[in-house]
């Protein structure tokens, strides 16, 4: 089984007019049995139970946190997911650890 953080988004609309349709993301593979893997994982559980459910507030402040703390993501990588996030802030972010077979 595979493991992968996702960054997403739900979409918005205003006014019948669609911005965005809602787009997800697998910024981080987490299914290799790595220290560095595991590290991030128990930091996620531990501080936000993202095993359990999906992180829907203070997404950036956890990315940062994780980038701060293991240095996971290049420079570039980075700069596009934070990107990301201030492009789709409207649209409502979410982060999750999917499980795929």
């Amino acid at each position: 089984m595979k493991a992968f953080l996702d960054l997403g988004c739900w979409g918005y609309e205003n006014n019948d007019i669609k911005f965005c349709s809602g787009i997800k993301n697998s910024i981080l593979d987490l299914t290799k049995n790595s220290q560095i893997n595991l590290s991030v994982t128990e930091f996620l559980n531990d501080n936000y139970q993202l095993v359990r459910k999906p992180l829907l507030s203070n997404v950036h402040t956890c990315l940062f946190r994780i980038q701060d703390n293991y240095n996971v993501f290049s420079k570039e990588h980075f700069q596009a997911i934070e990107n990301f996030c201030i492009m789709h802030k409207k649209c409502g972010l979410y982060l999750k650890i999917e499980w795929k077979d």
